[in-house]
């Protein structure tokens, strides 16, 4: 005879195991399922595997809204497309306008030569494998980007705003005998 209710270390039975219990609860709900065929027999009323009916469009919606983030992301560090140019010096930027920390990527055409990005800097000199600025110390801060050559008359390659936000002068330098000359320069916008 099976008592309606347990009573813990009863003479003769096992102790009360409230996981063997669950687990009993859980076996006669899935064979009930498995008789009837419906996912939903032990469930309550108006409940659904995929919660309220609006639920599966907020799923739908985040999805949607993670793809279009990820492709605004992407676009922005994206590499331009620049026909190769072995005449004159082009620069194409994924963007000129980026959040201070941001990436961006950069292609440039041009003759054979070793060049250089610096951005707010009027001269460079060769320091170290990059462009080091010229310019007087008093001067605004400046940034200098490795030395790079063109290969095939093209090159790529990324940078990260790390300046203040405000509007900036990207130059790119070409290094020959007499120095360091301008060869491109563009405008770029650092924001906060």
């Amino acid at each position: 005879m099976r008592w309606p209710f347990r009573v813990p270390f009863r003479r003769g039975h096992e102790a009360f195991d409230p996981f063997a219990d669950a687990a009993d609860r859980m076996d006669r709900a899935r064979q009930a399922r498995d008789e009837v065929g419906d996912p939903t027999v032990d469930s309550p009323i108006g409940f659904s595997p995929m919660g309220r009916p609006w639920g599966r469009w907020v799923w739908v919606f985040a999805l949607v809204a993670l793809a279009v983030g990820i492709g605004t992301s992407s676009a922005q560090t994206r590499s331009p497309s620049l026909p190769a140019d072995c005449h004159r010096a082009v620069v194409k930027l994924s963007t000129t306008e980026g959040r201070f920390g941001s990436p961006v990527t950069w292609k440039a055409t041009g003759p054979a030569g070793d060049y250089a990005f610096a951005l707010d800097a009027a001269a460079v000199t060769r320091g170290n494998g990059r462009a080091v600025s010229a310019d007087t110390p008093s001067a605004a801060p400046s940034w200098g980007g490795p030395l790079f050559s063109m290969n095939g008359c093209r090159a790529t390659g990324r940078f990260g705003l790390t300046l203040p936000p405000g509007d900036h002068t990207l130059r790119m330098f070409r290094f020959g005998p007499s120095g360091a000359q301008p060869v491109v320069k563009q405008s770029l916008t650092i924001t906060h």
